[in-house]
């Protein structure tokens, strides 16, 4: 049986640009710029290895462990499958590469993913095709009542000031997430990142859903969860327009990531 032809294939990295082999070229990162060269040149080993590829593999590293963090907490969201867009999981992957800016102790290479300093920087980061903070404005606050307890409540609301209902909706639903989430470290004496796939990802809970009606404000509304010790929560909002007068029309849907709570003991 005659051997099968091995296939080449580069990918598309975070900044649009293409890594690894493709015909008789191949694509790379060296010093911080990127290259095309064909076969022959550097192989697996010489970027391993040789001191001129460093940048090349601080870029690996970081790259590595932004994509496992934004996979496993894109695999989890299986609550908004049905409706999130084709480029959920981009957006995401590019907030978590804009938060290693957040880290200015360690070198490139071994920056750390900080949701512990991360409060406002997800929003409004879009899971839908329908922009949320466009169609939604209504203020949440947050209150700790201690370690492992928050609630996030809506005050009396202005409806027609606060949410941008769709022509012939009349009906919202929100529903609220938590996400619990753990600061990614890189640890020099092991010379790789402290991420655990289920322990440094929660899975995505539901804690509340609020019911708004066009034309009539609310009065006070809260939902209050338990949280664990030493998390961090991304808070995530999924925005569900439905006509009560037209029930053939089918739903809308808008979702963002609107904040991250801290833990209590940052």
């Amino acid at each position: 049986m005659e051997e099968q032809e091995k296939i080449d294939m580069a990918i598309i990295n975070e900044n649009g640009h293409y890594i690894g082999p493709l015909g008789n070229v191949r694509f790379y990162t060296l010093n911080g710029k990127n290259v095309v060269a064909t076969k022959g040149g550097p192989d697996a080993n010489d970027i391993k290895k040789k001191p001129s590829y460093a940048y090349t593999r601080a870029h690996n590293r970081e790259f590595g462990i932004v994509s496992k963090v934004a996979s496993s907490i894109y695999n989890s969201h299986q609550a908004t499958r049905p409706f999130r867009y084709p480029y959920a999981y981009q957006e995401l992957r590019k907030y978590l590469f804009r938060m290693l800016s957040f880290d200015v102790v360690n070198p490139h290479g071994e920056r750390s993913l900080l949701f512990s300093k991360a409060d406002q920087h997800f929003k409004f980061m879009q899971i839908t095709a329908k922009n949320y903070a466009e169609m939604v404005r209504i203020p949440i606050e947050v209150s700790k009542h201690e370690a492992e307890e928050i609630s996030l409540s809506i005050k009396p609301t202005a409806i027609n000031s606060h949410i941008t209902f769709p022509t012939k909706y009349d009906q919202m639903v929100m529903d609220i997430y938590l996400q619990g989430v753990k600061d990614i470290v890189y640890q020099e004496s092991l010379k790789k990142y402290n991420f655990h796939h289920y322990q440094s990802v929660l899975p995505l809970t539901p804690i509340g859903s609020f019911e708004f009606f066009k034309h009539l404000n609310t009065d006070d509304m809260v939902c209050t969860s338990k949280v664990s010790s030493g998390y961090h929560y991304m808070v995530f909002a999924v925005a569900t327009f439905t006509a009560k007068s037209k029930p053939n029309l089918s739903p809308i849907h808008t979702a963002a990531c609107i904040q991250v709570i801290p833990s209590e003991q940052e």
